[in-house]
């Protein structure tokens, strides 16, 4: 797979890919992501029709025929019958000629026997139909229910589609002669619209995402692809949008965006709880020198070397206090400039803050990662101190929970070979019922009291991993508790 397709405009194309074994959805799944930034995988039919509900509509479909509760067939049926035409690709282990006359009579545009063999033929198949799809979709906006617009040289509007009259809530008549800016939101930054009118001065096509007004004042989102349009000497003569309504699928993401946050919310709530326990001992130590040196002054109980070295104690909490402010800040930052990052750095890190909460429940950390290896990835500075941190707060409150006699006890390790890093978080409080592993890590899944947790701790540290390291995480049963493993690709692009 190259980097000329991974760059290409079909990467952002959202996949849809369904299937129930496990090791082959994560396998299918690590290999689509590497080329397709939206992927979304599910183990059943109906978790995908829920996201669909939910404004999430797939470019493309790629289901395994034998799905628990639902089969692929009657999944695709379904969506024929909704009236969402989206190719599809139909893979089963069965070369079976009734498989395949359903197959046709629903228009499936490929049918794939397993097992999937050559992964670059594979991509090719996907590629091609989403290639078809989009040259169809360009074609078929031309159509009048389109969302299309063309303007003059300096952005007046001179031909405008039925379908963006009625998404914008204006009459051609009122929008004939006026600029798009009539439509602009006010809180769309204005480098968007430089780069866009520069760069289709260029003759070049500018394609993005903006947020629009309607007529009465709601808001909606469009994916616009604007194109310059040349006369025969090859001079611009003014501008064609060709554009997507995009509205539910922005909901979509708002309302999962929110999701990250309340569960980092969370995360910083137990962090807090934390640092209000280290703090106890150098505040004590600091009011107590404090006392010490404001008795001297009026009883002369101290030498000089006595006031200086509780001066230095004073010095050292303070710094400590001031350490532990810094790690705290680092973890809240929302800073999103990629740098290079030292994941066994990040251990150490992530040790460090849970240290205290560790030693007061009794439970012994084990690290066994090789600190003279290298581990360095380039991603965004406190995101593998979320996953760490959600990790093992996860499975201290498994082994709290759990273990009562044994002694208790969490692994940390680190390992890497050449085409990845391989994080294992591993712990003696006698795993995850086999009824709801599979369930662990969805939004809002909790087997604790809603007031002990919100249960978005995993969802978020899948999402990380998956969405913004294109990596995998797992999680079985080990035979002393629950083990999370967790790879990230070294290369990423």
């Amino acid at each position: 797979m190259s980097n000329d397709l991974k760059n290409s405009p079909i990467s952002n194309k959202v996949i849809f890919y369904l299937e129930d074994d496990k090791f082959t959805s994560e396998s299918t799944t690590f290999l689509l992501k590497r080329i397709f930034n939206n992927t979304y995988s599910f183990f059943n039919c109906l978790d995908a029709l829920k996201a669909i509900d939910e404004g999430l509509i797939p470019d493309i479909i790629i289901s395994d025929i034998e799905m628990p509760e639902m089969t692929g067939l009657e999944f695709l049926s379904t969506i024929k019958d909704r009236g969402l035409n989206i190719p599809s690709i139909l893979i089963s282990a069965y070369n079976d000629s009734e498989y395949l006359k359903s197959a046709l009579d629903i228009k499936v545009e490929e049918y794939i026997i397993k097992p999937l063999i050559d992964a670059n033929i594979f991509i090719e198949k996907i590629t091609k139909i989403l290639e078809k799809s989009e040259e169809n979709r360009i074609k078929n906006s031309l159509h009048d229910k389109s969302i299309f617009t063309k303007t003059d040289l300096e952005g007046n509007i001179v031909y405008v589609s039925n379908g963006f009259c009625d998404l914008s809530g204006y009459s051609k008549e009122e929008l004939i002669g006026k600029k798009h800016s009539l439509v602009r939101y006010p809180n769309m930054p204005t480098a968007i619209y430089k780069n866009l009118w520069k760069t289709i001065q260029e003759g070049k096509i500018w394609k993005g995402e903006l947020r629009n007004l309607t007529k009465n004042g709601n808001s909606y989102w469009i994916e616009h692809t604007i194109s310059p349009e040349f006369n025969d000497e090859g001079k611009i003569i003014g501008f064609m949008s060709v554009s997507n309504d995009i509205t539910k699928k922005k909901e979509f993401e708002d309302k999962h965006f929110e999701l990250l946050q309340a569960a980092k919310h969370a995360s910083i709530e137990d962090l807090i709880e934390n640092i209000s326990h280290q703090w106890r001992q150098p505040l004590s130590l600091i009011s107590l020198s404090a006392g010490r040196l404001e008795l001297d002054l009026e009883f002369k109980t101290m030498n000089d070397d006595e006031k200086k070295e509780l001066l230095k104690k004073i010095v050292s909490s303070t710094q400590f206090l001031s350490d532990t402010i810094e790690k705290f800040s680092k973890f809240v930052s929302n800073n999103k400039i990629l740098t290079d990052i030292n994941i066994s750095n990040e251990i150490k890190y992530v040790k460090e803050i849970l240290k205290n909460s560790l030693e007061i429940n009794k439970i012994n950390l084990i690290d066994t990662t090789d600190y003279n290896e290298s581990y360095t990835l380039e991603t965004y500075e406190n995101e593998i101190s979320q996953i760490l941190i959600n990790l093992i707060t996860n499975a201290k409150e498994a082994v709290i929970k759990n273990n009562i006699n044994e002694e208790k006890w969490i692994k940390i390790d680190l390992k890497k070979d050449d085409t990845k890093f391989i994080i294992t978080v591993e712990d003696n409080g006698g795993g995850i019922k086999e009824d709801i592993i599979s369930k662990i890590f969805e939004p809002y899944f909790t087997t604790k009291f809603q007031s002990q947790g919100t249960g978005l701790g995993l969802h978020l540290t899948h999402r990380i991993i998956s969405e913004n390291l294109k990596g995998n995480i797992s999680v079985s049963n080990s035979d002393y508790g629950a083990k999370f493993i967790v790879t990230i690709p070294i290369v990423q692009d």
